[in-house]
């Protein structure tokens, strides 16, 4: 049977439920299946439609109980014109809307846990119950696992695990040629830049940790120069009220003296294997859990030496102390910043040895095509 799959989110901007909504819709496609994808529209809307999936413009990103109620209709809609025989939610605003139209017009509804949502009152509680409601909730770590089952009353064989998986072909430090990089170098304004690049790649909010790095970037440079000469290099999207976040980022900037030192850069970045192909050391400095962490797996799948704190999905899996990358602590800025010191002194060798490392364990456990095949298994078993 060709399964005819809606998936609902608020946006298709950078981010990792985005960039999964497109790989799974891609996935579909060349599975010969009809992908489409219901959003507010972003930067990420040309890849799905070149890729072979329908974008359906819809206001899925506002979260007024009016707009989700309104949307309910609009899914309908969407679900009667194109036939759609799945619908998959993401998020959970557009997961109430979608459920409704599920249940009206009797149309499978499947969802996927992305992250660990605060349950600090009961209607928070209620809120977030609606990715629970799919006839299968697919959870993205072993992490968001735990974190369902401890919180949620759930029946235990509604609960899929599917790893979030990358593209190792696309991510493949041998398939990114130099014109490319040397766009990106031109993009991020460091065409000239001879030092030690550390990239914090990931949407501007508070959780990435931006201010944390900053700590840590102004220990190091009070106390570990040793002729270390290096560039940070913050890139991500900075939308709505994230740019008062921003504004609060520059002006630790200025309070640490680093403008010299870190560039923020918040014009899209497509090509994020060209980006990771500057960089020395990524850096994951969240200072919540994150449900998987793409960042890190993008990262290491590029061969890259990445320093990451040690929480959420794959941190702990991914990365094995000085052997495929570096933990750091959560908070206290003075020992991450001596362990970023550690892994910018690495001689030249040693980076080479921890990215080939990391690009094993990848392949080994988080590869886009493993993710992609039990998603439509999923599918196709619901369809039985």
């Amino acid at each position: 049977m060709s399964l005819r799959v809606l998936q609902v989110l608020p946006r298709l901007s950078s981010g990792g439920v985005e960039r999964g909504t497109l790989e799974i819709a891609k996935a579909l496609v060349e599975d010969g299946h009809v992908a489409f994808v219901a959003s507010s529209g972003g930067t990420l809307v040309d890849e799905l439609r070149n890729n072979g999936g329908v974008h359906v413009l819809l206001p899925l990103h506002l979260k007024n109980p009016l707009s989700i109620f309104l949307n309910i209709f609009h899914i309908c809609r969407i679900i009667k014109l194109h036939s759609i025989n799945l619908i998959h939610a993401r998020s959970r605003a557009p997961a109430w809307s979608a459920y409704f139209a599920s249940k009206i017009t009797g149309v499978p509804f499947v969802t996927t846990v992305h992250g660990a949502y605060g349950v600090s009152n009961r209607f928070k509680k209620l809120y977030n119950a609606v990715m629970l409601k799919g006839i299968k909730t697919i959870v993205v770590s072993k992490f968001i696992l735990n974190y369902v089952v401890q919180n949620y009353s759930v029946n235990s064989r509604k609960l899929v695990l599917i790893n979030r998986g990358v593209d190792i072909k696309y991510f493949n430090p041998q398939n990114v040629s130099q014109e490319r990089i040397l766009d990106i170098h031109n993009k991020i304004g460091i065409c000239n830049n001879q030092s030690k690049v550390i990239l914090l790649p990931g949407r501007f909010t508070r959780l990435k940790g931006h201010l944390y790095l900053l700590d840590m970037l102004s220990i190091l440079q009070k106390r570990h120069t040793n002729n270390i000469d290096w560039t940070c290099i913050m890139v991500g999207d900075a939308l709505g009220d994230h740019n008062t976040y921003v504004s609060e980022i520059k002006d630790a900037l200025r309070s640490y003296h680093l403008e010299h030192r870190v560039k923020i850069v918040t014009t899209a970045i497509k090509d994020m294997p060209a980006l990771y192909m500057v960089a020395d050391i990524v850096m994951v400095p969240s200072i919540k859990p994150e449900a998987f962490g793409r960042t890190i797996i993008e990262g290491q799948a590029m061969g890259k030496v990445v320093v990451a704190t040690t929480l959420g999905g794959v941190t702990e899996d991914a990365i094995h102390h000085g052997t495929s990358g570096f933990h750091i602590p959560v908070n206290d800025p003075l020992a991450a910043a001596s362990i970023l010191h550690e892994a910018l002194l690495l001689n030249p060798k040693q980076p080479l040895e921890i990215g080939r490392v990391a690009m094993e364990n990848v392949k080994l456990q988080y590869s886009l095509e493993s993710m992609s095949r039990k998603t439509l298994d999923v599918y196709t078993g619901i369809h039985q």
